[in-house]
Order: structure tokens, then C-alpha cells, then sequence
């Protein structure tokens, strides 16, 4: 374990859900829940005397598996089920350390698909559920947290439009689709959770994807993939047409013919053998490129044992190596051998540590007791990063202060 220098963001990055945005979403208003019975059909003040009854195990229970907007909308009705809902843990503890994702999940339409129990299990979860990293997001259509690196590397965190899926979907037929066959595709489609983005880094702004200025919803390419694969067919004859891309092309036409031979009743939609799979290929690739990494926003990880939320800690050398590549390799260029042609700081010895495929290692989140194994085996501290340095060029960008970080894992020293 090695003691070194790092430090938090002020707010999420670019290309998340987030509030701080051009638009000045920061004063997002507070949900609106669903109106209360009116007096004829509001239960008494003791609730109809059915929740008094109920054993205070039971009554939680009940309470954790109903979604946000029933739980705000329950509150209403009287003052005991208001102290109810405010006086469970979960519920407190969400409400105060990651009021930001809850404002989000209203925002985008999701607090009515997620129960209360599923934030709160991945509230104190802290670990990425693709890779086992650190992850201090959490990707919306699922409601599962994930880090930056998942986020944008893997298939099951990319997230498309429903008209593009659907417009494109549709070209995977050699013949015109039936209106009824259309409207079941799309019905499908629809009753996925669907994240309703909002003016901001990828809403209504034409700068970053040129979308055009109305509301868009983009839902989970996986579970898009599954309503149709339940549509078309069996996911394994699905995924046998996907892996006929890699064989050659008079193999592909001999698993064709194959596929042909092994048609579905009418009734259980089209054949594997009608699906043009490299178009369909073409499209994940297309959504890769336009919605990469976005679908996600901020979910801090509550430390029971600590009894503190973490939201991130980021190695300062690595974020200031990062920003200068950005920054100047770019207009430079890559070296005549195509390697980099320095750090911005002596001693670099050729270590190729770029990686243009997506975020590095300066995106990656660490919980406070992992992030001294990285600075065991970061070369950018050792190579001598000096307290502060990285402010003067990733000022504005959302980098907290420097701070140092002992071996065992606590900050010792604040700028604040």
C-alpha cells in the first residue's frame, strides 16, 4: 500500500444525466407525485387500523418493494403513513446522501419502473456489476451500477433511441412488415424502461449528437435485443446467426440454407434465416457510436461499517496526463515511430500508457482503502506529480481540490 495524491469531482462528467448542464437543469424541480384520493375515498387516520395490525417486519417489507412515486405518493394520504415511509432507513438514507439520483430517476421517468429495495441494494453495493471495479455510477434502464470503463466498452450498458431501433429493426426483413406485426414490435419496444432524456449534454442540444429539438427516450439495446429475440425466436438460433458472421461466406450460405430448414410456426414470428444479421450488426455499431456512454448518471456507495458515503475518489496524475493528451497530442500528432513524444512532466521512459479505445485510468473511481493499490503502481506519481499541479489546466472541467492520501487509506491532508 502507497500513499498518494488524489481527488474528487465536483460533478458528473459530460455526457451523463446530470443536472449541471448549459441549460441550468441544477434547479430541477421536486417530483410531482400522483394526486391523493380525495376525502370520500381518503382511509382514516390510522389507516383503516390495517397498518397498525401489520408487524413492523411486514409493514417494511411492503414499503421497500413499492417504487418511488407510490411512496410519494403514499406519504399524502395521512400523517401515520407520512411518518411510515420518512422514518424508513432505506428511504432516509437515499434521501440524503444520493438525492441527486433520486431527482434523476423523476426526471427521466423511471421512478414508477424500480422498486425501492433494488437503489437500495445497489446503493450499497460498491462494486461495478460487469467487471467488479469500483463503480460509482449507475446505468438508468436497468437501474445497475456500473463504472466508466463498463460504461462505455460494454454491450450490455449501450442504450439507442426507440424510433431508431425500430426504424432500423424494421430493415432486417426482405419483405414489407405487416401494420399489426409493427405495432407488436413496438409495443414490445415500449414497455421497456424507458430513460425520457432532458435538455442538456445529449437531450435537445444538436452541438454533441444533432438530435433535433423534442424530447427522446433511449432504452437498453440488451433488453431491446431480448423483446425482439422473443419476438423472432429462441436466443440461441438468434446467437447462431450472429456467429455465422465469422465463418466464411460459403459457410455462412451453408447456415443459412440450414436455418431455412428449421422454421418457426407463423405464430412464433419469423425465422432466424430472415434476419439480415450484418445489418443488424451495422445498427449496434451506429447506436455504439451516438449514445455511447450516456444513460447513466451518479449513485454514491453507503459504507455501513464507515457509516459515509463515497461517491469517488480519482488519481491526480493520472487526470493531469489524461487532460494534457487531450489537450496538445491532438494538435501535435503522434510520433514518426507512432508512440507519444513526452509526458508533461521528465523522466518519461517510453511506457506507452494511452489507450484511445475509451476511458483509462483516469476515469477509473476508487473506494478510499483501493485507490492506494493503485498508486503502488502508477508511474505518473512517481515520476514527480507535485501537490496541485493538475488545477491550473483541468480547472472548470469538474476536478475537486488535491488531497493527500496515507497507506492506510485516509485523507490526511485538505485543502479545504
Amino acid at each position: 500500500m502507497a500513499p498518494g495524491i488524489g481527488h474528487r469531482r465536483l460533478r458528473p462528467a459530460r455526457f451523463k444525466l446530470e443536472r449541471y448542464t448549459q441549460h441550468d437543469l441544477a434547479a430541477i424541480p421536486p417530483p410531482e407525485p400522483s394526486v391523493p384520493p380525495s376525502d370520500s375515498t381518503r382511509p382514516p387516520a390510522d389507516g383503516g387500523n390495517l397498518v397498525s395490525r401489520l408487524p413492523p417486519e411486514l409493514t417494511t417489507t411492503i414499503l421497500l418493494y413499492l417504487d418511488l412515486n407510490s411512496l410519494l405518493t403514499l406519504r399524502l394520504i395521512n400523517t401515520l403513513y407520512r411518518t411510515l415511509i420518512d422514518s424508513l432507513h432505506p428511504y432516509t438514507l437515499l434521501k440524503q446522501h444520493a438525492p441527486h439520483t433520486l431527482r434523476i430517476l423523476h426526471k427521466v421517468q423511471l421512478a414508477s419502473h424500480f422498486p425501492l429495495h433494488q437503489l437500495y441494494s445497489e446503493f450499497r453495493h460498491p462494486h461495478c456489476r460487469a467487471c467488479g471495479a469500483f463503480g460509482p455510477l449507475v446505468f438508468l434502464p436497468t437501474l445497475t451500477r456500473c463504472c466508466h470503463r463498463c460504461l462505455w466498452t460494454r454491450a450490455r450498458f449501450q442504450v439507442a433511441r426507440i424510433g431508431f431501433l425500430v426504424d432500423h429493426l424494421v430493415d432486417q426483413f426482405p419483405g414489407d412488415l405487416a401494420p399489426e406485426e409493427l405495432e407488436a414490435l413496438v409495443a414490445l419496444l415500449k414497455q421497456l424502461p424507458t430513460v425520457h432524456v432532458f435538455p442538456g449534454a445529449y437531450g435537445r442540444d444538436p452541438l454533441h449528437f444533432d438530435i433535433i429539438d423534442e424530447p427522446i427516450g433511449l432504452v437498453s439495446i440488451a433488453e431491446a435485443e431480448k423483446a425482439t429475440v422473443k419476438w423472432l425466436g429462441t436466443h440461441e438460433r438468434f446467437r447462431e446467426s450472429i456467429a455465422s458472421l465469422k465463418a466464411p461466406r460459403l459457410g455462412q450460405g451453408q447456415s443459412q440454407s440450414q436455418g431455412q430448414g428449421q422454421g418457426q410456426d407463423q405464430d412464433q414470428g419469423r425465422t432466424e434465416s430472415s434476419i439480415n444479421i450484418p445489418r443488424l450488426m451495422e445498427i449496434y455499431e451506429m447506436a455504439r457510436s451516438r449514445w455511447m456512454g450516456t444513460g447513466a448518471t451518479d449513485l454514491p456507495y453507503w459504507d455501513a461499517q464507515r457509516q459515509m458515503a463515497e461517491s469517488g475518489i480519482y488519481c491526480s496524475p493520472c487526470a493531469l496526463q489524461r487532460e494534457y493528451e487531450n489537450r496538445y497530442e491532438q494538435d501535435e500528432g503522434m510520433g514518426e515511430e507512432g508512440q507519444g513524444d513526452t509526458l508533461i512532466w521528465d523522466g518519461d521512459d517510453g511506457t506507452d500508457a494511452r489507450n484511445t479505445t475509451g476511458p483509462r485510468v483516469d476515469n477509473a473511481a476508487f473506494y478510499m482503502g483501493d485507490i492506494c493499490r493503485h498508486f503502488e503502481e502508477c508511474e505518473l506519481l512517481r515520476k514527480g506529480y507535485v501537490f496541485g499541479m493538475k488545477d491550473g489546466m483541468t480547472r472548470g472541467i469538474g476536478n475537486g481540490p488535491d488531497f493527500w492520501i496515507n497507506a492506510d487509506g485516509c485523507i490526511v491532508y485538505d485543502r479545504d
